[in-house]
C-alpha cells in the first residue's frame, strides 16, 4: 500500500501540541517520488537553506534546547515516552518539541538523530543531511517519512 503524503507545513500550534502526544509512524519514503513540496530540490526543505542548517544555531546539537542533556529532552523525563516513535510495532526512539518550534528526533538512548525545524517539512540528520519529511498520510495520521539512509542512521543509534 503507497501513502500519499502531504505537507504539514500549515500545522498550527493547537495540532503541534496534540501531535506532541501522539505517537509517530515512520515509513520508508523514496525522495525520487516525492512531490515537489516535500523534495529538498524545493529549497524550504533543502540543507542549504540556512533556516534548515545545522549551522543554524536554533538547530544545532550544540543549542541546549536540543540536548539530550537538557531534562526537557532526556529519555528519563517521564513525559517522552508519550512522543514515540514506531517503527514496524516497536518504539524506536522519541521525539520533542521545543521552544523554537524545532522538533528533535531521539534515540531509544536519548541520542538526538534529527531535527525538523521549525518552518520546513524536512527533516535532517545532527550532520545537516536531508533524511526525510515529517508528513501526514492519507488517513490524516503524522508520520515520519524517512529514507531508506535516514531509517538506517535511525535504526543504527
Amino acid at each position: 500500500m503507497q501513502l500519499k503524503l502531504r505537507t504539514v507545513l500549515a500545522i498550527s500550534a493547537l495540532t503541534l501540541t496534540s501531535a506532541a502526544q501522539a505517537d509517530i509512524s515512520v515509513v520508508l519514503v523514496n525522495v525520487t517520488s516525492l512531490p515537489y513540496d516535500l523534495s529538498p530540490n524545493n529549497y524550504e526543505n533543502s540543507p542549504n537553506n540556512y533556516s534548515n542548517s545545522v549551522n543554524n544555531y536554533k538547530n544545532s546539537p550544540n543549542n541546549y534546547n536540543n540536548s539530550p542533556n537538557n531534562y526537557t529532552n532526556s529519555p528519563n523525563n517521564y513525559s517522552n515516552n508519550r512522543n514515540k516513535i514506531i517503527h514496524n510495532g516497536s518504539s524506536v526512539g522519541y521525539f520533542v518539541i521545543n521552544k523554537d518550534g524545532i522538533t528533535n528526533f531521539f534515540s531509544r538512548a536519548g541520542k538526538r538523530v534529527f531535527y525538523n525545524p521549525a518552518d520546513t517539512s524536512a527533516v535532517f540528520t545532527n550532520e545537516g543531511k536531508y533524511a526525510g519529511v515529517l508528513a501526514q498520510n492519507t488517513s490524516k495520521n503524522l508520520v515520519l517519512g524517512l529514507t531508506p539512509e535516514g531509517l538506517k542512521y535511525l535504526l543504527l543509534q
